[in-house]
């Protein structure tokens, strides 16, 4: 069975083991993903990931978003690289007037793969912008 991203739906949450630090934010959520446009990353059966944007009138920004499960290997990180690469430029595309922005500050070591997306460090540690 191959690896894909498809689009989110609802129950994937429960079927993904998060990473211990990714579960607390998941928990601080209430246990509810973000509205707006989302995506789950799974293999075979196993559910790996999710992502999506949420827009955010307040700010005038998109706000990217992931919860990141515990099985994730190397070649489903290039994977996930890929689709949100593309996913960034249609949303410029779609939204050229607004940012996207990420917080990683509650995801050690999610800095350098936020950077190689092509984000810039903001002023507001672990904020990137794009």
């Amino acid at each position: 069975m191959g690896t894909w991203i498809r689009p989110y739906r609802d129950g994937d949450e429960a079927r993904c083991y998060l990473r211990e630090d990714m579960q607390a934010e998941f928990d601080a959520l209430q246990r509810r993903v973000h509205g707006g446009p989302k995506w789950t990353l799974q293999a075979g059966t196993r559910i790996l990931g999710m992502g999506g944007l949420i827009d955010d009138p307040a700010r005038g920004t998109l706000d990217l978003w992931a919860l990141v499960g515990s099985q994730m290997t190397k070649r489903h990180w290039v994977l996930v690289y890929r689709h949100v690469t593309e996913m960034i430029l249609n949303a410029k595309i779609a939204n050229p007037d607004k940012q996207i922005w990420v917080n990683a500050s509650r995801c050690p070591g999610a800095e350098a793969f936020i950077l190689k997306l092509g984000f810039l460090p903001s002023a507001n540690e672990g904020e990137f912008y794009v």
